[in-house]
């Protein structure tokens, strides 16, 4: 009788968690509003390589519409355009929902084979899940946390498995194609061969197998990566684009503690955990385990967007030594503890997941909202009913929405494509230009200019307002439209004799695209 009744408790238990992580990963997988590479995400790639519209050089740009485009992402953009096409936005946030719950799944299953206690696991995977939703946007590198997640938890079994070999070339060619970071792939698995050869010098090794496997799993993973529609240019950009920083990014820029603390504190929760418990029971960690903890840690404090990557990597690591740690007293008060006080707290924590979905996503939870707090939409809609025609330099945040809305009226000075499409000389002049830097009017001068479309507080609008042979055509409390007069004088012409072409009606839906 006891033992059934514990058994009934554990089912109890079991469900009310399963209900509360499920419900909180809506929360945090269904956030609809769009961000800055939306538009590129969803736009950019619309037939396969093979097709002639398929795009190898930078066409939506003037400056160097002939540049080399590679895109290291084109097969996620390819399935994020045709869910978009075929289910619309409701599409793309169901699918970013399975996205989403695919990890979970991979996490909790790797953390269920090395911890045996379920409050632990509960507790590390609903702070990872926390952690993860930073990055958790419309975005490829989403196929990458999939993807990591599930080849590191198959390198941390003692012995890799047989057919690890048989899917590296496949799976090598998958990432490639959908996310440029797939080189973290070919890194986990050279780490772990790496690990496995000390094991061997050190004898620690059992299986004569493991290297051999892992050597040629590693071999086979790289011959993977080559089949994409780049070849070895891949990673040949990879290698000279990965390490360069982006100013202009916030999320490329390193963990700062002292502004960013109230975003991240999930992120520091954990890693204090994770290292904490890690160096108490340091002597049953893997070399493995402990080198991709440190290793994740550093890159994620060195560089926001990896803070996601370690989540993964300290749920799958850490979480036995946690175990081990303070398993044992931990299970000890869940135990001691009434089973509706458990659930009751459970569909506590269920509730307020819940009631924040409502209010995150108000009234159309299965659309995609353009926040009007970021995005220009009144001035969009003035070049888009003016059917502007310009080579526009448009602020970086705007400008894979401004691809969407006015191409090929309008071609673009630089977008989110960076590096993967314009070279260094294309980006830094634009970035004078923008801060008001050294010889900031070379973006103007060196290249075919002739419209301005930027935010009231970059620092280069106070530079355009004085300038000779400029206008400004339009401006709201966000963004300004600045034109070359000798280029769009009858626009100027029109503007002055039609107050109401000038005016952008307000009943804006605010709606992705």
């Amino acid at each position: 009788m006891h033992d059934k009744r514990r058994v009934s408790r554990q089912a109890a238990l079991t469900l009310a968690a399963t209900v509360a992580i499920g419900v909180f990963g809506i929360f945090l997988f269904t956030h609809n509003k769009a961000d800055v590479d939306l538009w590129g995400n969803v736009g950019f790639v619309r037939h396969l390589p093979n097709s002639p519209q398929f795009h190898f050089t930078n066409t939506f740009s003037f400056t160097e519409p002939d540049h080399p485009w590679i895109n290291h992402e084109w097969l996620a953009e390819y399935i994020l355009h045709h869910t978009h096409r075929l289910f619309g936005n409701p599409g793309l946030l169901i699918l970013k929902v399975i996205l989403g719950f695919s990890l979970i799944g991979i996490l909790n299953r790797g953390m269920r084979e090395s911890s045996r206690s379920g409050a632990v696991r509960l507790f590390i995977l609903a702070v990872a899940m926390s952690t993860i939703g930073y990055g958790f946007s419309t975005r490829p590198h989403l196929f990458t946390y999939i993807l990591f997640a599930a080849l590191l938890k198959v390198l941390l079994r003692p012995t890799p498995p047989r057919w690890l070999l048989l899917i590296a070339v496949p799976l090598g060619a998958l990432w490639a194609n959908l996310h440029g970071a797939f080189f973290i792939g070919q890194t986990l698995l050279l780490l772990a061969t790496g690990c496995a050869v000390v094991r061997r010098i050190m004898g620690r090794e059992q299986s004569r197998s493991t290297v051999p496997l892992l050597t040629a799993t590693s071999a086979a993973f790289f011959l993977g990566t080559l089949l994409t529609p780049y070849g070895i240019s891949l990673w040949s950009f990879v290698s000279d684009s990965a390490g360069l920083s982006r100013p202009i990014l916030s999320e490329w820029a390193p963990f700062n503690p002292l502004t960013q603390l109230s975003i991240h504190i999930d992120f520091v929760i954990l890693a204090c955990i994770a290292v904490f418990t890690v160096l108490i029971s340091i002597r049953k960690c893997s070399g493995f385990g402990l080198l991709i903890l440190i290793l994740s840690l550093l890159a994620a404090i060195g560089m926001r967007r990896n803070i996601p990557l370690f989540a993964i990597v300290a749920a799958l690591v850490a979480t036995r030594h946690v175990d081990e740690t303070l398993g044992r007293q931990i299970d000890g008060m869940v135990e001691k503890m009434p089973s509706r006080v458990i659930v009751m707290l459970l569909i506590l924590a269920t509730t307020i997941s819940g009631i924040y979905v409502i209010r995150a996503n108000r009234t159309r939870p299965l659309g995609i909202v353009v926040p009007r707090d970021q995005f220009p939409i009144e001035a969009m809609a003035f070049l888009e009913r003016n059917a502007v025609h310009a080579n526009a330099l448009v602020f970086f945040d705007w400008a894979e929405y401004a691809i969407w809305k006015l191409y090929p009226n309008c071609h673009v000075f630089l977008d989110g494509r960076f590096r993967s499409a314009y070279s260094e000389e294309a980006i830094q002049t634009y970035l004078n230009f923008i801060y008001a830097n050294t010889n900031p009017l070379a973006a103007l001068n060196t290249y075919p200019t002739d419209l301005v479309f930027v935010h009231v507080n970059n620092p280069c609008t106070a530079l355009m307002r004085g300038l000779a042979g400029w206008e400004v055509a339009y401006e709201d409390a966000m963004a300004v439209i600045f034109v070359k007069r000798d280029v769009h004088g009858e626009l100027l012409r029109d503007l002055a004799t039609k107050r109401s072409t000038y005016l952008p009606a307000s009943a804006r839906s605010g709606q992705f695209p």
